[in-house]
Order: C-alpha cells, then sequence, then structure tokens
C-alpha cells in the first residue's frame, strides 16, 4: 500500500472541509489609502518547493548574495512568500539559507521577511501528502529504524486499547498490515514529525511566520485575501493563525499525553478521535461528582477549541494560505473587491504566489493591483524558471536569470499619498520638509503678535512668526515650577514632581531620537525675556475629548491601534503622568495622532507602572530605540533636562530595552513588532 492510497496518511485537505465549524472573526480595519512608494529595494521570491539550486540561482542574478551564498543585498528587504517546502529535494537547505539569511540582512541594514505558505501549514500539522521521500532521508539518523519498529508495536497496543475503550472502537491492527504500516510510516517519518514540531529546528521557525506582511504600498502574502476577509487587518490575520497554531500544538500534546491518538496521527486522526473524546468526556461530566468535574471540564474546553478545523485559516480553502482568487477569477468580477480591500490597508498591490503561472512569467492582474511571481521554479514539477520581483522607487521589474523586465503596473483608482503635514495660518502647506528646517525656523523667527490660548491649564501663548516671507504659529509657554503631591484620574499619587517647559523640547528630541514623529518640533526660545519653550502650531486637528464627544470612529482602526501602542511607549520612556485627552491631537485629513503637552513627564524615576502592558512596538521605531547610545542621548538631551533627570531616563531606556528584548525571546520578533501603516490623506466627504 503506498501513502497515497494509505486510508490514514495524504489524504487531501478537502476532507478537513466536512468537519463543524468554529469561527472567530474580530473584525477591523479600514477605508483608506496608499502611502508614498518607499525608495529602499525589495525583491520578492515565490514559491520554491524544494528547489534549493533555483532559489541561489535567483539570489544572486538579484544581487543579494555572492559565490559563498553570503548577503551582499545592503539594505535590501527580501520577502519570500511562503511555499518552500514539499516536493522538491533542497528543502532543508532552502530553509537553511533563509534563516542564515536573516541574520546576515538585518547586519547590513537590510532584512529577510519569511511568510507562511500552505505547505509550511501542511506540514507544522503533520500533512506530509507531499513531502519529497529525500527529506525523510536526510533527517533519519542513527536508531530510526528501531525507532520505527517500536512505533509500530506502541501502535498496534494503542489501537487495542483504543478499541476496548469505544463501544465501536477501531479493530485491532493484523500482522500482516505491518508493512503497509511501514510504507506509510518511511525511516525518517518520526524525525520528520520532531524537527516540524513545536519544539523542532524547523516547526519552531516556521511557527514565527506571519502570513501577510506589508512594505508601504505593497501587501505580500501567499495566496490572497478572499472577500469575506477583507474587513480584517494583516495583523489579524496573523495573530489567528498563530492562535491556531498554538491551540492545535495543544490539542495535540494533551490528545498524546491520555492516549486517544498516536505520535504518527495527523490532524484527520485528531479531529476523528478528538471528537469521539469530546462526546466521552460530556458523558463522564454527567456522571461525575463535583469534586472531578473541573478537571474533566477543563480537557473539554481545550479539546473542542481544536477538533473542528474546517474555518481555521491553516487549511480553509478560501483562507489567506489557500484562496486562488487573484490567480483565477475574472477581474471584472473581482475588480471592486480587489480594490477595496487595497484601500482598507492603504494599499495599492498585492503581491502573492501560490497559484503558479503557466508562463514562467511574473504576471500583473486586476490592472497592476494583483503581482502573482509564482513561476512554477521548480522544473521538473512545474516547467517553470526562478524569478523574483524587484521594486524600487516605484518601479516594478521582473528579473530571471540573466533578464529583466520591467512590468507595466499601475494602479488606478489608488488615491496620491499626502503632500506636506505642516500648514500655515491659511491653511497652505508650510516650505518645510523635515523638523530639523522647522526647528531653524523656530529659533530664527521675528514674534510678530501673540494671543492667550483657549486650552492648557498653565495658559500658553499662541504666537504668530515671520521670517523671509513665511508665517506660522506656535505656541510658547514658559511655565516651570516645582509641585508637590498630585493625584492622578487614575488614582495615582505623584510626590516631588516639576512643571517645566523644558520637558516639550525634550519629550521632542526623544521623539526625534527615536523617528516617531508624533511631537511637534520644539525649541528652547526667549520671549520679552523670558526663557521658554517654543512650538509649531498644529492646524486642522481635533482633540481626543471631541472625538470621543461626537462618537467619531477612526478610519483605520490598525492604524489608531498601532498609534495608541506607540504613545504608550513613548510616555512610559519619558514617564509623562498626566497624559489626556486634550493633549492627544488628530489631524483630520489622516487621523495621525500628535503628542503634545509634555511639561509633566521626566520624573527622577526608573521604574515603570505598567511595563507588562507594553508588549507591541513599531519595528522602525525599536531598531533606533534598541540602538542608540548613551552619548548621543546624552548630548541631544544636554542643556535641556537636568543630571539627574536625564540619568533616570537613561536608566528606563535601559529597563524598556531589556522588557522588549525579552518579550521577542519568548514570543518570537513577529508577534512583538509590527510595521506601521502610513497615514494617509483621506479624500471625499
Amino acid at each position: 500500500m503506498t501513502k497515497s492510497n494509505s486510508p490514514r496518511f495524504g489524504r487531501p485537505l478537502s476532507v478537513l472541509y466536512r468537519l463543524p465549524a468554529v469561527s472567530v472573526l474580530w473584525v477591523l480595519l479600514s477605508l483608506l489609502l496608499a502611502p508614498a512608494a518607499s525608495a529602499q529595494r525589495v525583491v520578492a521570491v515565490g514559491d520554491i518547493h524544494g528547489n534549493y539550486e533555483g532559489f541561489v540561482e535567483i539570489l544572486q542574478a538579484s544581487d543579494l548574495i555572492d559565490d559563498e551564498l553570503r548577503w551582499v543585498g545592503g539594505d535590501t528587504r527580501l520577502v519570500q512568500t511562503g511555499d518552500v517546502t514539499d516536493r522538491g529535494p533542497g528543502v532543508l537547505e532552502a530553509i537553511d539559507l533563509l534563516r542564515r539569511l536573516e541574520t546576515e540582512a538585518a547586519a547590513a541594514g537590510g532584512e529577510v521577511i519569511s511568510l507562511l505558505g500552505n505547505h509550511e501549514a501542511m506540514n507544522v500539522l503533520g500533512l506530509t501528502r507531499d513531502v519529497n521521500p529525500r527529506l525523510y532521508e536526510r533527517l533519519a539518523v542513527e536508531g530510526s529504524e528501531l525507532r520505527r519498529d517500536e512505533s509500530w508495536k506502541g501502535y498496534k497496543k494503542w489501537r487495542k486499547q483504543r478499541s476496548r475503550q469505544r463501544t465501536k472502537g477501531t479493530q485491532p491492527v493484523p500482522d500482516d498490515d505491518a508493512e503497509s504500516w511501514k510504507t506509510a510510516v518511511p525511516v525518517g517519518y518520526l524525525e520528520f514529525f520532531d524537527a516540524f514540531g513545536p519544539e523542532g529546528e524547523y516547526g519552531k521557525w516556521l511557527r514565527s511566520l506571519p502570513v501577510v506582511a506589508q512594505i508601504d504600498d505593497v501587501v505580500f502574502l501567499h495566496a490572497g485575501i478572499p472577500p469575506e476577509l477583507a474587513l480584517e487587518s494583516n495583523e489579524e490575520i496573523n495573530e489567528k493563525v498563530w492562535d491556531e497554531l498554538a491551540r492545535y500544538d495543544s490539542c495535540r500534546q494533551l490528545l498524546l499525553e491520555q492516549g486517544v491518538i498516536w505520535e504518527t496521527s495527523d490532524p484527520l486522526d485528531m479531529a476523528r478521535e478528538g471528537l469521539a473524546e469530546v462526546a466521552a468526556l460530556r458523558q463522564r461530566l454527567i456522571r461525575a461528582p463535583e469534586s472531578a468535574k473541573e478537571p474533566l471540564q477543563n480537557t473539554l474546553d481545550v479539546l473542542t477549541t481544536c477538533t473542528d478545523y474546517r474555518d481555521w485559516y491553516l487549511v480553509r480553502e478560501n483562507g489567506p494560505l489557500w484562496f486562488r482568487g487573484l490567480a483565477r477569477w475574472n477581474p471584472a468580477d473581482g475588480l471592486d473587491w480587489l480594490a477595496q480591500s487595497l484601500r482598507r490597508r492603504g494599499a495599492a498591490h498585492f503581491v502573492a504566489g501560490h497559484t503558479p503561472r503557466r508562463s514562467g512569467n511574473i504576471e500583473t492582474r486586476f490592472e497592476g493591483r494583483a503581482i502573482l511571481i509564482d513561476t512554477g521554479m521548480l522544473r521538473e514539477v512545474y516547467g517553470g524558471r526562478p524569478a523574483a520581483l524587484e521594486i524600487l522607487n516605484g518601479e516594478f521589474t521582473a528579473i530571471y536569470p540573466g533578464e529583466r523586465v520591467p512590468l507595466e503596473v499601475n494602479a488606478r483608482g489608488v488615491p496620491a499619498p499626502s503632500g506636506s503635514q505642516w500648514l500655515g495660518p491659511d491653511g497652505d502647506a508650510l516650505p518645510f520638509s523635515s523638523s530639523g528646517q522647522i526647528k531653524d525656523f523656530l529659533s530664527q523667527a521675528e514674534f510678530v503678535e501673540a494671543e492667550q490660548t483657549a486650552k492648557g491649564i498653565n495658559r500658553p501663548l499662541k504666537v504668530l512668526l515671520e521670517k523671509d516671507g513665511v508665517e506660522a504659529y506656535a505656541v510658547w509657554r514658559n511655565v516651570d515650577k516645582e509641585g508637590q503631591r498630585l493625584q492622578l484620574k487614575s488614582g495615582r499619587m505623584i510626590g516631588k514632581y516639576r512643571d517645566s517647559f523644558r520637558y516639550e523640547v525634550a519629550a521632542f528630541e526623544v521623539d526625534r531620537l527615536l523617528g516617531l514623529d508624533r511631537v511637534p518640533p520644539a525649541v528652547l526660545r526667549r520671549y520679552k525675556g523670558q526663557l521658554g519653550s517654543l512650538q509649531l502650531w498644529l492646524h486642522g486637528v481635533f482633540d481626543e475629548e471631541e472625538r470621543r464627544e461626537k462618537d467619531l470612529q477612526p478610519p483605520l482602526p490598525l492604524q489608531w491601534a498601532q498609534q495608541n501602542q506607540m504613545k504608550a511607549f513613548f510616555d512610559a520612556l519619558i514617564l509623562n503622568f498626566d497624559r489626556n485627552q486634550g493633549n492627544l491631537l488628530i489631524d483630520e485629513r489622516t487621523w495621525k495622532v500628535w503628542l503634545i503637552d509634555h511639561t509633566r513627564s521626566f520624573l527622577e524615576e526608573n521604574s515603570f507602572e505598567d511595563l507588562e502592558s507594553l508588549k507591541r512596538c513599531d519595528r522602525k521605531v525599536w531598531e533606533r530605540f534598541k540602538n542608540a547610545d548613551e552619548s548621543t542621548v546624552r548630548a541631544r538631551l544636554d542643556g535641556i533636562l537636568r543630571a539627574y533627570e536625564l540619568d533616570a531616563l537613561i536608566k528606563r531606556w535601559d529597563v524598556l530595552r531589556k522588557h522588549f528584548e525579552e518579550l521577542i525571546e519568548e514570543r518570537s520578533e513577529a508577534r512583538v513588532l509590527f510595521d506601521a501603516v502610513t497615514p494617509v490623506v483621506r479624500t471625499g466627504g
């Protein structure tokens, strides 16, 4: 009996769709539009399927690795869209190369992003239908054959035991089935389960991979996002798949420990045996005394979360790992859906693999909104060739060995990115392209007029500035006083503290060090002989208090959530103990959140009130944060903060760095760091 004919192994995934459903949908996301194209080079490679030589060939053709297979791509970002595994013989070599290049690229300022494909999902779930037999040979070690023989003996005992436990159980296995079982379980098969299991070398890495990644206005994924999932954010889809993997692993471990399944059981066995166990547990719960109900209920709760696979993104036919609409749907029927899905991600293009192109070329569909990069590089199966997609300065180029072909990629209907975020008194854009230019303006412009502001406990001044014909408003503060004991709305009691204009400038400089871009530029400046802080005035904004009063909902919930996460990160770092709804300003065009009024910050403390609540961080901010050296921080803030305030900031910096390093080690980088959704201009109503 061959594996493909075995009643236990190699069944098509369509069987899974006949099982009952558990559906967990957390709908977020958005409406809006496309950010500007990045000047950083991006290269994407589609399905590899064990063609290690072809993978090396296209990486070299893309100038990413040298003859010794070392990273030479500098700050290029390489995206591999999944299906490294199955069918071809070089799966382990390709994975090992990707994992090594992750480290080498990061050291050079670049990045390697590997995505989870449907075949990786099959491997970690133990669905071995398409595994190349040479992979088992590669994983086999001395003693593997003996281990397989022992597993066969254990399997026979397990089948007999299960038959006794169930009224209509499986019949004992006759000895003449040994050969069939061993055909289905070749030498090295058990080692495959180890290597791709939750604690295995390859399994751990695969379980950390995201399903969707977005770089500027391009969304990368393995297959596609069907209409019914269009409202789900990239982050939600990733979290859903990671949750499914964790639930599967927990369920499998529990069923193994209780003898419900055997070590070679796949998800189909788990579903069948697990459902039977759920039914038995429910009967036992009815008869069990109260003292025994809790552990039975706990077991039942675990099993009921993972014995139903039909709606799992890992296996569902229209899930993000399996959907083929980008490759097969009629553009006339799918264009509106695709454009809407992109708008809700603030994106212009999907880049996906999964469905080999018969032409062996990278192709575009849906008026350039979909770029399909699976060129069937495993020649002996698909007859294609290695290929890569290059994105640079908004230009898209197909790369083949010895050939580069520019692609006609437009994105009709995708709105243009925003212009200047800095506005003058008349609402026109100010002629500044950087915060450094605004600092120069604030430091040198003349004060034309001043008036008291309507808000603010310290009654700052709104002043009109002018330099070389350019006019702009700014806010000037000169509060600088000590306070004794202050109870916040949260109930927290603050002892000795200082309320100082200096902290406005310090907050901006820290924001600038991090590349956070949430604090308007501010400088120290004298007005009428008094030293204070001068900060650019923001036009076209409303505060959080007004948003709540009018029940205004953010058009891009993921962007909103990410901004809140970074607000918490920033406030923890500078120890801002007076954040309130009035000092969160929201740009009415882009819903970008600005952080103002930091006069009550930078306490002489190095501890945190709720460090454990800080669990996510913008990837770019994190890179700058972790790499910032103490001398740079001190030099930037010298003359603004007092020595003891600066010492406390440095200590908090170290505590936060250690906290996130531990989080990344524990949960994986993909689960802790995110790529920020770029705020974009709202058009129309």
